[in-house]
């Protein structure tokens, strides 16, 4: 995982494609390991006090755009949750109204009353990542 930031990193003084690749990496890494790991970047771009602008400017990009999942792993996901009849019970709409690094949350409306809440309330269903 380290070995292509190794290198980039002496070129990265000399190109700026290469910086930019390192860059890039280093997010896709960092992404790559895990919710922990993107938790620690995320709070640590929030402490511009004790790291670089660049590092934080870069890396900021884990605190407002996440890469989500696809519609298949949600779908997969709910009929593994709730069954395979789960659009009884809530309509969803397949594009997410936010990612995070840990899951997604999709906005919707219940099918059906439960003992909270009537039928057509309006719902925020939060699907974790897969894996």
């Amino acid at each position: 995982l380290a070995t292509p930031l190794v290198v980039c990193y002496p070129l990265s003084y000399v190109s700026d494609t290469a910086e930019n690749f390192m860059w890039d990496y280093a997010l896709w890494g960092i992404e790559q390991a895990g919710p922990t790991f993107i938790k620690f970047i995320q709070w640590a771009t929030t402490r511009q006090d004790m790291f670089s602008q660049q590092f934080c400017t870069h890396f900021g990009k884990l605190r407002d755009q996440t890469r989500g999942h696809g519609w298949e792993d949600t779908e997969k996901l709910l009929n593994k949750e709730l069954g395979p009849n789960w659009r009884d019970l809530v309509e969803l709409e397949s594009k997410p109204i936010g990612s995070g690094c840990i899951a997604q949350v999709y906005k919707g409306k219940l099918k059906e009353s439960t003992p909270t809440y009537q039928k057509g309330t309006d719902v925020a269903l939060k699907i974790q990542h897969p894996n």
